[in-house]
């Protein structure tokens, strides 16, 4: 169960994630000008429409496309990062809703913005009234209304990666026999200074293949890296 600490933190955790997507667009936008300058980039090189054809309830892909100028592959990345830590911060709601209102409120208005910033309208709306309630201390409403949220979310979660699978399918990564060991050293060196380009380019390295070995490490890893756990991921590169 997440601690107050760590819903105290969630503004701030949603601030360097949206400065984060900001940067994931620059960087994206350069790739793709200069694409097809060498056989390696080409080799890993991602679609650059992996949303054609696709919609989710509840999810505004349109509009979310537009807001990120056009860049669907940072669009993409940014809801790899909504689905981690959307999933981990639900888990509180139920904690909360019975005790602290302050602390739900903090909770939920996260929630508002994070699920904004990708254009899921529906669940932001919601979460905008639970915040409402909060302020106007309505324990009635939130009680009768939070796992209503929560199941909306987790279905949208579900939307969003039964889509990461689809377009993995129709993208296939190339195949490494394993982790390269200096890009593990980069990304370990970047989480320990709090190098946060450092992270993003060793990340999209590191999740830019698919590995006969080694998958559950990169699974954790991007987990880790999308709640900012750097301390975990120095402790756990240290032994690799």
């Amino acid at each position: 169960m997440k601690s107050l600490k760590d819903c105290l933190g969630l503004k701030n955790k949603t601030a360097r994630k949206r400065r984060r997507s900001l940067r994931a667009q620059r960087g994206a936008q350069m790739d793709i000008k200069n694409k097809g300058n060498t056989a390696e980039h080409d080799s890993s090189a991602e679609p650059e429409s992996p949303l054609a054809g696709k919609s989710i309830e509840g999810l505004n892909i349109e509009k979310a496309i537009r807001n990120f100028g056009g860049d669907e592959i940072s669009y993409v990345k940014v809801l790899h990062s909504y689905v981690t830590n959307t999933r981990a911060v639900i888990k509180s709601l139920d904690t909360f809703c019975d005790g602290n209102l302050n602390n739900y409120e903090i909770v939920i208005h996260g929630l508002k913005g994070s699920s904004a910033s990708v254009c899921a309208d529906e669940l932001a709306a919601f979460a905008k009234s639970l915040e409402k309630a909060a302020k106007a201390k309505d324990k009635g409403f939130i009680q009768k209304h939070t796992h209503e949220f929560i199941a909306a979310a987790q279905e949208v979660i579900a939307s969003l990666e039964a889509l990461f699978s689809e377009i993995d399918s129709e993208n296939p990564k190339p195949i490494k026999d394993k982790p390269d060991s200096s890009v593990l050293e980069r990304l370990r060196v970047a989480c320990d200074s709090y190098d946060m380009d450092g992270v993003d380019s060793a990340i999209d390295e590191i999740t830019g293949y698919k590995y006969e070995s080694g998958e559950e490490l990169v699974f954790w890893l991007q987990e880790n890296v999308e709640q900012m756990n750097f301390s975990e991921i120095v402790n756990k590169l240290s032994d690799v």
